[in-house]
């Protein structure tokens, strides 16, 4: 948490406070309600879906952005992969 308050910190001081600030990763529960209440303009959990964290990226640009926290859920298993053949084109899982 110390880092984010220094990163806020130095941008106030380089007069940038329009950069918005987000992060994620395993935070106490009990330090988000803190991060936000100094700046940190969205916080992601563990398992936050990839897809929340750019729909709330993208839902900001150009806009002032709502704190906001989302929490993820655990994936429910490895994501599904395709391997390319020699030739650049798909092949079966697996093969």
């Amino acid at each position: 948490m110390t880092l984010f308050a220094e990163v806020l910190r130095l941008l106030r001081e380089e007069g940038a406070e329009d950069i918005v600030v987000f992060g994620g990763g395993i935070i106490p529960a009990d330090g988000i309600p803190e991060l936000l209440d100094l700046g940190v303009a969205g916080i992601f959990t563990p398992g936050a879906p990839g897809r929340a964290i750019t729909g709330w990226v993208h839902a900001g640009m150009g806009r002032p952005v709502a704190a906001r926290r989302v929490t993820g859920r655990p994936a429910p298993g490895p994501p599904h992969r395709r391997r390319r053949g020699k030739e650049g084109g798909r092949t079966a899982p697996g093969g």
